[in-house]
């Protein structure tokens, strides 16, 4: 998807992207491109109130996976976690 905002930010570009996968959860990976900057959106709500999101501004030629799906995991086990 391309968008336009005027004079707020640079035309750019939005494209979902995969995202993990947890039991009783809607899980979400987007990649915003706008003026060469480049940001990262990977969101898991597991419930009505909890939310966890990694979000992160990265260079062009960053390569997002596995790295910030991999922290997307291992933030939802420890709110998960019973300890």
């Amino acid at each position: 998807m391309k968008f336009t905002v005027g004079d707020a930010v640079p035309d750019g570009t939005a494209v979902r992207l995969d995202a993990p996968v947890f039991d009783g959860a809607t899980t979400y990976g987007l990649r915003i491109d706008h003026g060469g900057v480049v940001e990262y959106f990977y969101t898991a709500i597991l419930d009505g109130r909890t939310y966890v999101q990694v979000t992160a501004r990265m260079a062009p030629d960053f390569q997002a996976e596995p790295l910030l799906p991999d922290l997307l995991t291992k933030a939802v086990a420890a709110i998960r976690s019973p300890n």
